[in-house]
């Protein structure tokens, strides 16, 4: 039954990432034709380190959210709820 269940989170989690990105795709192909389509929100965790002794990790994150991204993850949402 766990199986189940995690399957359909990872399922969920690739449709989310695959609706971002292509929505992220299309409107900065359309930032000509359509520009506000580009507009969104930048947010940052610049680079931390981490430093042992015998290795030194870095770790940092960085999201670009556009209104075609936003518009990408609510139809991966969309096409999720039909499977």
């Amino acid at each position: 039954m766990a199986q189940g269940r995690e399957r359909k989170i990872g399922l969920l989690i690739l449709f989310l990432i695959l609706g971002a990105l292509m929505g992220s795709l299309i409107s900065h192909a359309l930032q000509d034709i359509l520009p506000f389509m580009d507009y969104g929100l930048h947010a940052s965790f610049g680079p931390a380190t981490l430093d042992l002794v015998v290795i030194s990790v870095t770790f940092g994150i960085s999201i670009h959210l556009t209104l075609g991204s936003v518009l990408g993850i609510l139809l991966g949402l969309y096409l999720y709820s039909l499977f």
